[in-house]
């Protein structure tokens, strides 16, 4: 589904209508059709057909990227998330220092690098830079502004910030140093140039941020990347998925299972997790709402292919 708010909100109200349609219209058979004047009745013929078509395909392409999620997590999913009943759900900073960890691969340069390949593909950003050895990752990044940004991936010739939130919105933050004129400005706006200034790097030095959340919110910052921790789940699972499996350590495995697996689950219903793991690939018209909830995490990623 699109990942633009209003397009989805259109998409939303469709879905609306067109469930309290399927009990009326048949092919087309509208019990009272006849009350209507003609063009009227032909009219709405025509729009039933035109939305069940146009909706139906919609749901079954997001049918087919759930069935390949599904795919790609079940080598990689527990149903016992330890997380979860260790109350650390929904902890942004034990969120980025679980994404920093899975990105440095326990120490593993080789895994961390393809790992972060493919985080930089996500985003269309391997063009931009193609690294040879990990980025440099540091959490809790202090910029000279008194700023922390949540995680800064630095490649040298680009870096990456991360802004992870798990329940909180984007807030203002300081712009100007200590002794001068106060001025604030929106995470997502700030942090790019503040620690590109804070690392002494060029101008011309790109740094995009990436907005972390559980269900893909807007950030104020038009240019900034979105990412749901779900999202960051497939890319974990995807890429190790392609790995021999003698080449990562059972204790490893095991850990990477408990990340994606609480990563996955983070932000949906426990309703749309069953779905993810039990749906046949069928166009089941009770459950549009879990198909929207997972969609609106994906964003238009081709899930499953390279």
């Amino acid at each position: 589904m699109p990942p633009d708010s209003k397009l989805a909100s259109q998409f939303s109200t469709l879905i609306g209508r067109w469930k309290r349609l399927i009990p009326l219209v048949g092919d087309p058979v509208f019990p009272h059709r006849d009350a209507l004047p003609g063009t009227v009745r032909d009219a709405f013929g025509s729009f039933v057909r035109s939305m069940r078509m146009q909706l139906t395909t919609a749901i079954e392409q997001d049918l087919k990227r759930i069935a390949a999620i599904k795919t790609t997590l079940k080598r990689w999913w527990t149903e016992h998330d330890l997380l979860t009943v260790a109350l650390l759900r929904f902890g942004e900073d034990g969120y980025t220092e679980l994404m920093k960890w899975a990105m440095e691969a326990s120490g593993s340069s080789e895994l961390a690098l393809l790992l972060q390949h493919a985080f930089l593909k996500h985003f269309n950003l391997f063009e931009t830079c193609t690294p040879s050895k990990p980025a440099a990752i540091h959490s809790q990044f202090r910029t000279d502004y008194g700023n922390y940004p949540d995680m800064v991936m630095d490649f040298t010739t680009l870096v990456v910030v991360i802004e992870a939130k798990t329940g909180t919105d984007e807030h203002e933050t300081r712009t100007s140093k200590e002794g001068d004129t106060l001025k604030h400005a929106m995470q997502t706006e700030a942090y790019p140039w503040q620690v590109r200034e804070t690392l002494g790097r060029s101008d011309s030095l790109p740094v995009p941020v990436v907005f972390v959340t559980p269900d893909r919110c807007k950030p104020q910052n038009e240019r900034a990347l979105r990412l749901s921790y779900l999202e960051f789940a497939i890319i974990l699972a995807h890429t190790l998925s392609k790995v021999p499996e003698h080449c990562i350590h059972d204790s490893l495995r095991w850990a990477y299972k408990a990340v994606i697996s609480h990563f996955t689950v983070c932000g949906l219903s426990q309703e749309a997790v069953t779905f993810i793991f039990v749906n046949d690939n069928s166009l089941p018209l009770d459950k549009l709402s879990l198909i929207q909830e997972i969609s609106d995490r994906l964003g238009e990623v081709p899930y499953g292919e390279d």
